[in-house]
């Protein structure tokens, strides 16, 4: 038994060199539209997340992101205004409750 189940299967994954650097696909020219939308993102990031911009250049310094044109989108929410308290409407309390 065990004889069709060989212990390391034939398709391990390459092993990869410690200092192996990854090879990245040269990033292609931006046009002038583009770079201006770019750099409004980059406003609107900066301004709206400042204090998310050291997290944004660990990504790029890790090569997890394409630098600031891998931003898509940039947005405020809405705000949400605090829910009041609950409260009975005046006359309606329950019996045992006072007032």
């Amino acid at each position: 038994m065990g004889a069709h189940y060989p212990s390391k299967p034939s398709h391990h994954a390459a092993a990869v060199a410690a200092n192996a650097q990854p090879k990245l696909a040269p990033r292609r020219d931006l046009s002038d539209q583009e770079s201006e939308q770019v750099a409004q993102r980059r406003e609107a990031f900066l301004s709206l997340l400042p204090d998310a911009y050291p997290f944004f250049k660990a990504l790029y310094a890790e090569g997890l992101i394409d630098g600031w044109r891998s931003v898509t989108m940039v947005s405020e929410l809405p705000s949400r205004e605090p829910e009041p308290d609950f409260a009975f409407p005046s006359g309606d309390l329950p019996p045992d409750m006072p007032e």
